[in-house]
C-alpha cells in the first residue's frame, strides 16, 4: 500500500522553521519514513497565512526546501499550497491523495498526519467524517495514521482544544460553514483565486 505523510504547518519564525512547531512535524515525518519500508510522498500542506517582506512563500514551498535539504528527493515531495486552516489542510490532502491513488492506479492509500496531539484531534475529527462519506460515495476509505510530533500542550491547551471541538466540529464536522474557513475564502476570493 502507498504511503502519503501529510504534514499541516505551523509555526514560523523569520521566514523559516528552524526552532519552531513546524520543524518538529517535519523531523517527525522525516524519521517515520525511514521506517517505512515502501516508497513514501510527502504533503506539506500550508497556504500563504504570513505573506509578509519576511515570508513571501507559501508554507508548503518552505516546508519542502526543508524536506529536500535533508535527502528527501524532489519527486518525493508534492506541496499543498493552498489551505488557510486545519479544515482546508483535510479537504485539499484528500484531493491530493485521490489524485494520487488515481495516478498509481490504486483505490486506496495510508495517509499518515503528523503533528501536535491537541491539533492531531480536529483532524482525526475531520478525517473520520471524510472516510464516512467515501464509505457513501462508495470509495475506499483512507487508511489513517495519526503521529504526534512531540508538542507540548499546556492545560489552557487542553481546554481550548475541547471549546473548539465542541463549538467547530459538533455542529459542522469539516468546516465548511467555520467562521475562519469563511474567511480563508474570502480572502482568496479578494486575491481573485478560487475558494
Amino acid at each position: 500500500m502507498r504511503n502519503i505523510l501529510c504534514i499541516p504547518s505551523g509555526a514560523f519564525a523569520n521566514g523559516g522553521v528552524e526552532g519552531c512547531t513546524t520543524e518538529k512535524r517535519l523531523q517527525a515525518a522525516l524519521e517515520k519514513s525511514k521506517e517505512i519500508d515502501h516508497p513514501v510522498t510527502f504533503v506539506p500542506s500550508g497556504g500563504k497565512l504570513r505573506a509578509t517582506s519576511i515570508q513571501p512563500d507559501a508554507d508548503a514551498d518552505i516546508m519542502s526546501w526543508w524536506l529536500m535539504d535533508n535527502g528527501v528527493k524532489r519527486d518525493r515531495v508534492s506541496p499543498e499550497d493552498k489551505a488557510a486552516d486545519t479544515f482546508e489542510n483535510i479537504r485539499f490532502t484528500a484531493r491530493r491523495a485521490d489524485e494520487f491513488l488515481e495516478y498509481w492506479d490504486q483505490e486506496q492509500c495510508k495517509l499518515w498526519v503528523f503533528s501536535g496531539k491537541g491539533h492531531l484531534r480536529r483532524f482525526k475529527w475531520g478525517f473520520w467524517w471524510l472516510n464516512l462519506f467515501r464509505i457513501i460515495r462508495r470509495k475506499k476509505p483512507f487508511v489513517m495514521e495519526y503521529e504526534p510530533s512531540g508538542e507540548k500542550v499546556s492545560w489552557f491547551g487542553w481546554v481550548l482544544e475541547l471549546l473548539l471541538f465542541l463549538i467547530v466540529h459538533v455542529p459542522d464536522p469539516l468546516g465548511y460553514w467555520h467562521p475562519v474557513a469563511l474567511i480563508g475564502r474570502y480572502k482568496r476570493r479578494a486575491n481573485g483565486r478560487k475558494p
